[in-house]
């Protein structure tokens, strides 16, 4: 491409005034200074003008890979302050390449003057950018991902699989607290007086003198005596505290009556047993005792003061002056429903 090209015209020599130098005052100094670069040709003040790309050229080559590098930054950004940034990207890349003529050679041949570089075109083509930069650009639709399909096999097979971990989980639990209920109970037997009897469970049955003989508890001082849970282990802590007083255990001549057994005795001692059905005997929750407790002595004195204590209590009307026949050693259990 033809380049136009200015001669510059060579700066002229000062003239000499004098062979000696002149002091001057240092106002004088810089104003000289001042007018001297006022007066300096316009040649040599001018800034170099970056020269046109010649196309195909290495420095038209870094012009396109700039550009396409600006766009791919600011492509994929739609934020204002992006499109400032690639426009100044941009425009520095320019000034970098900018490829300043040196000094050389006039046109006629003379040396040492000085060429003016070629005159770019305007850098307003340059900042020219696409659509895409400027702050009111639509930014690109969004790339929806396909969703992968999971078969229904595959589905089926997930489904089963978590629930056959629920009902694992499940099972474990209740494994757990099945241990927990047995650890429990092994425990309240160890601390029971009667070695397993536990004294929570009271369900023996709803039909007095017919109860489950498997859910009641025989006393260990007198095995063929049987009693409800709670009334036994009381009856058997009542009994450590006797034996601590009076060297033996209480005597058991009586304890939970059938229904049967009711009968027989009502027949035989019609003034002196209860009607068959409404006995305490045949809830298993009273016992008769001897040992010198049915004669009224000490004996009956210490259970008449340390008995209630633990829910034994010998019924009013079973008392002198009451409104039964007077029996000391009938006791009932109280201490539970």
């Amino acid at each position: 491409m033809p380049t136009h090209r200015t001669p510059l015209t060579p700066v002229p020599a000062a003239p000499h005034e004098s062979a000696a130098p002149q002091r001057r005052h240092p106002a004088a100094r810089a104003h000289g200074r001042h007018r001297d670069a006022a007066e300096a040709p316009v040649a040599r003040r001018a800034a170099p003008v970056a020269a046109p790309a010649v196309p195909g050229s290495r420095r038209d080559r870094r012009l396109q890979q700039s550009r396409t590098a600006a766009e791919r930054t600011t492509g994929s950004r739609s934020h204002p302050a992006a499109h400032r940034l690639a426009q100044a990207t941009l425009v520095t890349v320019l000034g970098v390449a900018t490829v300043v003529v040196p000094l050389g050679r006039g046109e006629d041949g003379a040396a040492g003057r000085a060429t003016a570089a070629p005159v770019a075109p305007p850098l307003e083509q340059f900042r020219a950018l696409p659509s895409e930069l400027t702050d009111d650009a639509t930014p690109p639709p969004a790339v929806a991902r396909p969703v992968q399909e999971v078969p229904a096999d595959d589905r089926a097979e997930r489904l089963a699989r978590t629930e056959q971990l629920a009902a694992a989980r499940a099972e474990r639990r209740q494994r757990e607290e099945r241990r927990r209920q047995r650890d429990r109970a092994a425990r309240a037997a160890a601390r029971a007086p009667i070695p397993g009897c536990d004294p929570a469970h009271v369900e023996a049955g709803d039909d007095n003198g017919r109860l489950h003989t498997d859910s009641l508890c025989r006393l260990p001082w007198a095995e063929d005596e049987m009693l409800r849970a709670d009334a036994a282990s009381a009856l058997a802590r009542l009994n450590v505290a006797y034996r601590a007083e009076f060297g033996s255990s209480l005597s058991i001549t009586d304890g939970y009556r059938t229904y049967e057994s009711q009968v027989r005795l009502r027949s035989t001692k019609p003034g002196l047993a209860a009607r068959p059905g409404t006995s305490e005997h045949g809830w298993a929750k009273a016992v008769d005792l001897g040992g010198g407790v049915e004669s009224g002595g000490p004996q009956h004195a210490w259970m008449r003061e340390h008995a209630p204590a633990l829910g034994w209590e010998n019924p009013d009307w079973a008392r002198k002056g009451g409104s039964g026949p007077y029996e000391p050693w009938h006791w009932e259990y109280v201490g539970g429903s």
